[in-house]
C-alpha cells in the first residue's frame, strides 16, 4: 500500500518553569499515513472545530499518530477497547450519524 510518510520528531524544549532545556531530540520516528494530513487540514478548517488553527493542526497530527499506532496494534485487548470509542470520534469528526447499536 502508498502511504505518505511524516517524520515526527518531538524536543524538549523549556521545562515546566520556562526556562530552555538544551536536549537532543528526546524521540524521532516515521508516520505512514494513506491520508495526506495537508488534505485533511484543508477539509476541517472550514469546520471551525478549533478556535486557532495550529490547535486544529496539533489534533490532527495527534490523531492521525494515533490511528496508525491502533492499526499496527489491532490485536491488542488493549486497542480492541478504544476501537468503539474510536470510531464514534471519527464519525464526529466527519459528520457521519453515529450507527444504531441497539440491536
Amino acid at each position: 500500500m502508498k502511504n505518505h510518510i511524516y517524520t515526527i520528531t518531538c524536543t524538549h524544549t523549556k521545562d515546566k518553569e520556562g526556562n530552555t532545556v538544551d536536549s537532543e531530540p528526546t524521540f524521532q520516528f516515521e508516520s505512514y499515513q494513506h491520508d495526506s494530513i495537508e488534505d485533511i487540514l484543508a477539509k476541517l478548517s472550514d469546520k471551525h472545530y478549533f478556535n486557532d488553527k495550529k490547535d486544529l493542526i496539533r489534533f490532527i497530527v495527534g490523531l492521525k499518530i494515533m490511528s496508525s499506532a491502533m492499526m499496527h496494534n489491532r490485536s491488542s485487548d488493549f486497542v480492541r477497547q478504544l476501537e468503539p470509542h474510536f470510531k464514534e470520534m471519527m464519525n464526529i469528526i466527519k459528520g457521519r450519524k453515529p450507527k444504531n447499536t441497539n440491536k
